[in-house]
């Protein structure tokens, strides 16, 4: 009707996220005793992240990596990786790290939310894992007792 607002659907609201670009992505994580073997087809590098989630078709790079609840210690994860940031863009792939702050007895920090966020979680699905991702890191930071 004339004057009123048009609505708009919740797909055209949704923000564009980090993995709209492709549909070829792979996930690999670094943990316990399966190590992580970086890409080769992306770099040759014996550097390993936490998690790397990579798209042939878009040259996309994303990597995550686990840190404590402190500035130093993001910018000491950040300086780290300097080098394979700086190799990875050289070989024409885009390239995003996110340091995502893990905290003992179930801080759940900003970075991690924000991290979500730029998959292409919702605020609703963002909402409801942060409790589960409190519980898990309380249970972590009891050590192998809990």
């Amino acid at each position: 009707r004339a004057g009123s607002r048009a609505r708009s659907s919740k797909s055209a609201l949704r923000k564009k996220s980090l993995l709209d670009t492709a549909q070829d992505w792979q996930l690999m994580v670094d943990f316990g005793r399966q190590k992580l073997v970086f890409p080769p087809e992306i770099y040759g590098t014996s550097e390993r992240p936490d998690i790397v989630i990579w798209s042939v078709s878009s040259k996309t790079v994303i990597m995550i990596e686990l840190t404590c609840p402190s500035e130093a210690a993001s910018v000491r994860k950040h300086n780290r990786y300097e080098d394979l940031v700086q190799n990875i863009r050289l070989q024409e792939w885009n390239l995003v790290l996110m340091t995502v702050e893990v905290g003992a007895r179930g801080y759940v920090a900003t970075s991690m939310l924000r991290c979500l966020h730029r998959l292409g979680f919702s605020h609703r699905e963002v909402r409801q894992l942060r409790k589960p991702f409190a519980q898990v890191e309380a249970r972590c930071s009891l050590g192998p007792l809990a």
